[in-house]
C-alpha cells in the first residue's frame, strides 16, 4: 500500500523503517547505480560542502535534473570512494523561481501530512542564514523530523535565496542518516 502525499512527495508502505520511504522511487541505502547511470552520477556531482574541513572527501553529492513526476531536481550523497553508490541522504526539489511564499505555502501542507505519518517523532524548527550566500541574505526556513537517537531525519525547507546569490528558491524534502548529518555538522 502506498500513499502519496498532495499528489507528490515520500511515499511509505507498510511500517516505519527508513527504507519504507521513498523520493521518486529512490530509498536510503539504495545504490544510486540503481537509478542512474555511473556517468549521470559522476558528471552531475557538485561542491556544495567545501566548509567542512575534518574529513572533507568522505561523502560526495550529485544533483541530477529531470524529467521527474514530482520534483524539478533530485539530489543524493554517497561516500566517495564506494564504487556502489550508496546512498546515505536523499532530497527532492521543487524550484519556487522568485516565489518564495508558494514555496512556504507547500511546506505547510507537508509538515501537517508527516505530522500525520509520524505522529511520535520529535521535530525542530529553524530559520538560519545559508553559509553559500557571501551578502548574508539568504535564508533556509526549516521544520524535521527526528527518528529515534537521532539515526534519521526527514527535512522540509524553503530556500530563501537572495538575487545576488543567482540561485533558485526552492522545496527540499530530504532523508538523512545520522553519518551523514554528523559529517555536515563538522566545521
Amino acid at each position: 500500500m502506498f500513499i502519496v502525499f498532495n499528489f507528490y512527495l515520500i511515499t511509505p508502505s507498510y511500517g516505519n523503517q527508513i527504507e519504507d520511504f521513498q523520493i521518486e522511487g529512490i530509498s536510503m541505502w539504495d545504490s544510486a547505480l540503481k537509478h542512474f547511470s555511473k556517468a549521470e552520477i559522476i558528471n552531475n556531482k557538485k561542491l556544495y560542502y567545501q566548509y567542512i574541513k575534518k574529513n572533507k572527501d568522505m561523502f560526495s553529492t550529485s544533483e541530477i535534473s529531470g524529467n521527474y513526476e514530482n520534483y524539478d531536481v533530485l539530489q543524493f550523497s554517497y561516500k566517495t570512494n564506494d564504487p556502489k553508490f550508496k546512498i546515505y541522504y536523499i532530497a527532492g526539489i521543487i524550484d519556487f523561481d522568485n516565489d518564495v511564499e508558494s514555496c512556504y505555502e507547500k511546506k505547510k501542507e507537508v509538515e501537517k501530512d508527516l505530522k500525520i505519518l509520524f505522529p511520535n517523532l520529535k521535530n525542530s524548527e529553524s530559520n538560519i542564514k545559508l553559509r553559500a550566500d557571501p551578502t548574508g541574505q539568504s535564508f533556509v526556513k526549516s521544520k524535521v523530523f527526528w527518528f529515534p537517537n537521532n539515526a534519521y531525519n526527514v527535512g522540509i525547507r524553503c530556500y530563501d535565496w537572495s538575487p545576488q546569490s543567482q540561485r533558485t528558491d526552492h522545496l527540499r524534502i530530504n532523508i538523512k542518516s545520522k553519518q551523514f548529518n554528523d559529517w555536515i555538522g563538522e566545521k
